[in-house]
């Protein structure tokens, strides 16, 4: 049955449409499901799929609905006007969207001992927590840190031989290795191989001064590029073309000040940072007791 003569392609595409509707609201069973209408690019198509076992046959393939329905859209799109997705019970139904309420954010969360393993293992009710605030009343999660001293000089070494290379040293424990270069034990460990200097490294002579320009003094440049600091060290010649690098010396006998050190140690959340960033303060407030006073930092402590 002809219903159009001579249109053009957008016309055909719209009265296609329109008649496809038509006889569908009709009760008419229609075999074309491809998309129709203006812009669908599919005019005229019969969809290869109009056999209920081919449909089927290819439905297997799959594991879950969103698979078949990305991989096979024309047989999916068959199956699901033709209601036989409930009979492809081997497909996987979408996951309903859970509405993480304080309570089921609560009961997901007791199953991690830790905040981080709750964290990869549940992100959706994670991120809910996070953002209500809810983490801080989960007290039952463990705290993953190294205990106070933890890094004592046979702790760093065994740590160090780990690694082949001081790259992959600092990379994968950066405060023991942070610790090896304040206490000057690279040298020591004669099983890491030395850091490249030369055109087969990033830090060069000149790439070295120029990171230095980010910081206003040493102890700023080792504590934030300890891999170019610990090439500039090599050569201390060098330090000589870096005059933004001020020394910042204290008086002799500048930390014996109980005040001083707490209120250097308040512009530090945790020990390590306070002794990576202080440490002649952080010292002193070790050997006088004075650690133990500075209660904020357990607060912060991960």
């Amino acid at each position: 049955m002809i219903l159009k003569k001579n249109l053009t392609i957008d016309e055909s595409a719209y009265w296609e449409d329109y008649y496809k509707e038509k006889y569908r609201n009709e009760g008419y069973k229609v075999l074309n499901v491809a998309r129709t209408g203006l812009g669908s690019s599919s005019i005229g198509g019969i969809s290869k799929w109009s056999s209920r076992e081919d449909v089927f046959k290819e439905s297997h393939n799959y594991r879950s609905r969103s698979e078949f329905k990305k991989q096979a859209g024309g047989a999916y799109h068959h199956a699901l006007s033709n209601g036989w997705l409930d009979e492809m019970h081997w497909l996987q139904r979408p996951k309903r969207e859970i509405k993480w309420t304080y309570e089921r954010v609560v009961e997901e969360s007791r199953k991690y001992q830790y905040k981080g393993d709750f964290h990869k293992g549940s992100p959706s009710a994670y991120q809910v927590a996070s953002e209500k605030g809810w983490l801080k009343a989960m007290t039952w999660f463990k705290e993953k840190r190294k205990p106070n001293n933890f890094w004592t000089k046979e702790r760093v070494f065994k740590e160090s031989r780990k690694y082949s290379n001081k790259k992959e040293f600092e990379k994968n424990a950066k405060t023991a290795y942070w610790w090896a270069t304040r206490e000057g034990w690279l040298k020591q460990m004669t099983w890491l191989k030395p850091l490249p200097l030369g055109p087969i490294s990033i830090w060069t002579r000149e790439k070295i001064i120029e990171e230095s320009k980010k910081y206003t003094s040493r102890k700023e440049f080792a504590v934030n590029s300890p891999t170019a600091y610990q090439h500039a060290i090599e050569d201390k010649s060098i330090f000589h073309e870096m005059p933004w690098l001020a020394e910042k010396i204290k008086p002799n006998g500048w930390w014996n000040d109980k005040a001083r050190v707490m209120e250097e140690g308040k512009k530090h959340k945790t020990r390590t940072e306070f002794a990576q960033g202080s440490y002649t303060a952080w010292k002193k407030a070790k050997q006088n007791g004075w650690i133990e006073e500075m209660t904020w930092f357990n607060k912060h402590s991960h």
